[in-house]
């Protein structure tokens, strides 16, 4: 099955998996203990946002 509501993380990064981009509003960062770990490129960053903004369409 292909999901098109998540983008593949690159090889070599910390982060492992997808970012799954139809979950933005289910997290909230004062809730949980989060922490900056790295940032991915700029391609893949472009990515995400034209899928997150597609679920505002």
């Amino acid at each position: 099955m292909v999901w098109v509501n998540r983008v593949k993380l690159l090889k070599g990064m910390q982060v492992k998996d997808y970012v799954l981009t139809d979950q933005e509003r289910s997290i909230d960062p004062s809730s949980r203990d989060i922490s900056f770990i790295e940032r991915f490129p700029n391609e893949t960053f472009k990515e995400v946002l034209k899928l997150v903004l597609m679920t505002y369409e």
